[in-house]
């Protein structure tokens, strides 16, 4: 999905770690460098929730989410509805 259709695309909140299979409409990157990791419009794999919970626990943080606490994450409302 294009970037734009995402970001202004009907939203719903998702548990992060319960993410897998839905479209993403936040970015999410580690800053430095501040390289995205996700960005509106790509699907979720379970390998990149994997991949976010090994910083976490590295004591990196994610940013670009609008939940600080990097505990949710706004997903595409109609791809939530097909899952």
């Amino acid at each position: 999905m294009k970037i734009s259709t995402a970001m202004d695309a009907d939203t719903r909140v998702c548990q992060l770690a319960d993410s897998a299979g839905y479209t993403s409409a936040e970015f999410v990157y580690l800053y430095p460098p501040g390289i995205p990791l996700l960005v509106p419009g790509e699907l979720i794999t379970q390998e990149l929730l994997e991949r976010f919970r090994d910083y976490l626990e590295q004591g990196l943080a994610l940013q670009g989410l609008s939940d600080y606490t990097n505990k949710t994450i706004h997903v595409v409302e109609w791809a939530a509805e097909e899952k």
